[in-house]
């Protein structure tokens, strides 16, 4: 009977668990916005490096007013 209990005690918090990440991954979905960026060095007047150039860019047509983060994935090309 304990294993049973044990059983579903396991069952239930792994149902539980799945199912509050899908409903943070659907309810995220709709405010957050996405986009890319690219990082490159540059040197100063001194010819000293340290110093980085980045630009981004946000997939067009997202509400961006509306949205509560803008998620930025490092672009793979150099």
């Amino acid at each position: 009977m304990e294993m049973a209990v044990m059983l579903a005690f396991i069952l239930g918090a792994a149902i539980g668990v799945v199912m509050s990440i899908l409903l943070d991954k659907i309810r995220c979905s709709n405010r957050d916005a996405y986009g890319s960026f690219k990082i490159k060095p540059v040197s100063d007047e001194d010819g000293d490096t340290g110093l980085y150039s980045v630009n981004v860019a946000i997939v067009p047509n997202q509400d961006l007013l509306n949205k509560k983060r803008i998620i930025l994935i490092k672009d793979s090309q150099n």
